[in-house]
C-alpha cells in the first residue's frame, strides 16, 4: 500500500470513528506531534508547501522571460568561478 493509498484509508478510518475513540486519537496525534522536531528552517530556502509554489511560480516565469543560462553559458560561469578561486 502506497503512502497516498494509507493516507486515504486513515481518513476513511478517521471519518468513521465514535466520539470518544476520536478523543483518544486525537490525544494521541497531539502528543506525538508536539513531540516531533521541528524543521530547521535554512534563510532563503523555501521550506512550507506555499513558500515551494512560490518559488516554481517565480522560476516559471523566469523561464518565460528568457531569465535563465544555458548548459554553455553555466560551464563558462563555472570556471570563471573556479579560475578566482585558485
Amino acid at each position: 500500500m502506497s503512502i497516498t493509498q494509507l493516507r486515504q484509508q486513515v481518513h476513511q478510518y478517521v471519518d468513521q470513528l465514535d466520539d470518544a475513540f476520536l478523543q483518544i486519537v486525537h490525544s494521541m496525534l497531539d502528543t506525538y506531534a508536539k513531540q516531533q522536531v521541528p524543521l530547521m528552517r535554512i534563510p532563503g530556502v523555501p521550506s512550507t508547501d506555499e513558500e515551494i509554489m512560490d518559488t516554481i511560480e517565480q522560476s516559471e516565469a523566469q523561464i518565460e522571460r528568457g531569465e535563465y543560462y544555458s548548459v554553455e553559458e553555466l560551464e563558462q560561469k563555472v570556471e570563471q568561478w573556479l579560475s578566482t578561486k585558485s
